[in-house]
């Protein structure tokens, strides 16, 4: 567990002897504290054994078959031309499997690295929910999906200053990594929406009827996708939703709506659609999946709307704050001591 416990709680340290009361030096607090966590992420994820993650020795196999396919007769999984092109450009000049999977991790946690060091106001808040929220355990062991996630943060960039093409071709790439990743699409509308307190007198009771009827309303979504895998099953998945619900109501709730501003609002409306995907989390993977795009932003989230907190619950926001980064460290450590998830834990490196 020593790895992962350096990886936490190494930035929180380098936070606190860092701090101070002038805003250059906190800004500069938060962008040193961001980059020593992405930085101990990317090493962990560089040098992990082939074990360290459920489907990495599939991605091995994967990887070395692929020298002997043509470039113009490619071996694809669901057509994902993109995974198997960068694995050829890998190929010409190394066969090692690590090179090539450290520079998976490299392409995948840059745009997140920058993500956060662009937008949090609270480094030690987004690394906790970080770990804990977002799908942690699936950048040990998705090649192909975090690298289509990764690709939501330039998608978001893209329509916030409306760069279309740039946007149109940063969708497609992700798809060509992961089919699920045309997901990453609903930012467009959801960073144009203003949704505000009043909404969730119809969100609420939409959201109970998701939950409910989830069964019948996936089935009909998978067959309306073209999803092969249509098998309703039970995997969990209720904690994060609940603990998502509690996400929304901080949200709306704390806020002062003249302090926000038009990220805020996006963040927070990419929030509401990953309560609705959860709501089918509970009864198949594939809902899982498709909520791995978002999760990762809430942890840039929950920050901002405390920072613009109405100022008579400016105290009930940094009381909160304490407690998120305890309650999800803690969390975080929990599951690492019941096993983890996707075999992640314990780690393991190649160098031995």
């Amino acid at each position: 567990m020593a790895p992962y416990v350096i990886l936490v709680f190494a930035p929180y340290f380098l936070a606190m002897i860092m701090r101070r009361s002038t805003y250059e030096e906190n800004q500069l607090c938060r962008r040193m504290t961001v980059m020593a966590f992405f930085l101990l992420f990317f090493l962990l994820l560089a040098f992990r054994a082939n074990t360290c993650g459920t489907d990495l020795f599939f991605y091995e196999r994967f990887f070395r078959n692929t020298r002997f396919n043509e470039w113009a007769q490619p071996f694809t999984v669901d057509g994902e031309l993109g995974y198997f092109y960068l694995q050829k450009l890998v190929h010409l000049f190394s066969e090692n499997f690590y090179v090539f999977s450290a520079i998976v991790a490299f392409l995948s946690l840059l745009p997140w690295c920058v993500f956060c060091l662009r937008e949090t106001d609270n480094a030690v808040l987004t690394i906790a929910i970080f770990v804990a929220v977002a799908p942690f355990s699936m950048f040990f062991s998705g090649l192909r999906q975090i690298l289509a996630m990764a690709m939501a943060v330039p998608v978001w960039y893209c329509v916030r200053s409306k760069k279309w093409m740039g946007l149109i071709v940063s969708v497609m790439l992700a798809c060509s990594f992961h089919r699920s990743a045309w997901m990453i699409a609903c930012i467009i509308p959801l960073y144009y929406l203003s949704i505000t307190r009043k909404w969730l007198l119809w969100l609420a009771p939409a959201g109970g009827l998701v939950l409910v009827f989830n069964k019948p309303l996936f089935a009909f979504l998978v067959k309306l996708i073209g999803e092969s895998d249509q098998t309703i099953s039970d995997t969990g998945g209720y904690a994060v939703l609940i603990l998502l619900v509690l996400f929304v109501i901080y949200a709306f709730f704390i806020t002062d709506e003249e302090r926000m501003d038009r990220d805020t609002v996006a963040l927070r409306n990419i929030l509401v659609l990953s309560v609705f995907l959860q709501c089918f989390a509970p009864i198949h993977t594939l809902a899982m999946r498709m909520n791995y795009y978002f999760l990762p932003f809430v942890s840039v989230l929950i920050p901002r709307v405390t920072h613009r907190a109405r100022f008579s619950l400016e105290k009930v926001g940094n009381i909160a704050t304490v407690v998120m980064v305890v309650f999800f460290t803690l969390w975080f450590i929990q599951n690492l001591a019941r096993g983890g998830s996707l075999g992640i834990y314990p780690y393991k490196t190649w160098l031995r």
